[in-house]
């Protein structure tokens, strides 16, 4: 993820750079840094427990008393055996700048009150790291074997669940409009960015999932359709309210101007700019919406992926 450099400035280049994560042991701890696409930032995770802290209810009070102190913590969360940190930064020099000084506190405080490190959910020692569903994690060998019947009990579950496309369907459409309508506004103020493309995606599987009652593949597939629509009557519609206000004071309702923009534009000769605008809107999508939609089908077949990293 990182220039060698940058790997070798991390925590006095005691851990090692992966594809898609930075991991290894830092002072007898064991860490993983990597993307959290869902809330666009960087996650630490850091494996320890102490018998002396069921829960690590003390290390999660410790985690909330630090926060204030770096402004990139983003959020702190602990379970039995680890604690993860949400740090909001990219993957270049900011984050060696933000997470080393981070995690050189935490682990003195670790180091300083007895905690141990070892396998993410169990504690167990000299765990492995595997990547799962895209997720980087420290596992012991039985860790591992009762995470994989998990996952295929769970994708037994899933195929045996179908959705009511007609009422996904619904849910769809209105998830979509919202975020339509939040494209629309944005844009009459000359702004559209990737969040725009984000929301309407999240609210079209999220009601499409409510109202059909699961989210399957012919319901991704359907979202996608509605979203390709929703993006370019969106679009359609913002400038068709640019142009109704350049016209309305010569009698053109927003109905004619809306019905009409076509000739409009070609009249105009504006034809090139209205279709840029809808590429680049179509682009802005497709960046907030992948990695939703990646993660949706997924979850909406139950296929899993499990790798062993060296």
């Amino acid at each position: 993820m990182l220039s060698k450099k940058l790997v070798a400035s991390l925590l006095d280049g005691t851990l090692q750079d992966h594809p898609t994560y930075i991991g290894g042991q830092f002072r007898g701890y064991y860490i993983i840094i990597e993307p959290d696409y869902q809330t666009r930032s960087q996650r630490i995770d850091i494996c320890a427990y102490s018998d002396s802290d069921p829960g690590n209810a003390r290390l999660s009070e410790f985690l909330h008393q630090i926060k204030p102190e770096f402004g990139a913590l983003n959020h702190a969360y602990v379970q039995p055996y680890s604690c993860s940190i949400l740090l909001t930064a990219g993957v270049n020099k900011k984050l060696v700048e933000l997470a080393d000084p981070l995690i050189r506190r935490i682990a003195d405080y670790l180091a300083a009150n007895g905690y141990q490190s070892g396998c993410m959910l169990c504690g167990a020692s000299h765990p492995d790291c595997y990547t799962i569903n895209g997720r980087s994690m420290w596992l012991c060998s039985s860790c591992l074997e009762s995470v994989k019947a998990d996952l295929e009990v769970n994708k037994e579950n899933v195929r045996a669940h179908k959705s009511n496309l007609l009422h996904g369907f619904a849910g769809a459409v209105i998830g979509a409009l919202a975020g339509g309508i939040a494209y629309v506004l944005l844009s009459k103020v000359g702004y559209v960015a990737s969040i725009t493309g984000f929301l309407m995606a999240f609210l079209a599987l999220l009601l499409y999932e409510k109202f059909g009652g699961c989210l399957d593949v012919k319901g991704i597939i359907c979202c996608a359709v509605i979203l390709i629509a929703t993006v370019y009557f969106a679009t359609r519609t913002a400038w068709s309210w640019e142009a109704y206000d350049a016209l309305k004071d010569y009698g053109w309702s927003f109905g004619e101007v809306y019905s009409q923009l076509s000739s409009i534009l070609k009249q105009s000769d504006l034809t090139g700019s209205f279709i840029k605008d809808l590429a680049m809107g179509y682009l802005f999508t497709a960046v907030g919406a992948v990695g939703k939609f990646i993660n949706a089908f997924r979850n909406s077949t139950g296929k899993y992926s499990i790798k062993k990293n060296q």
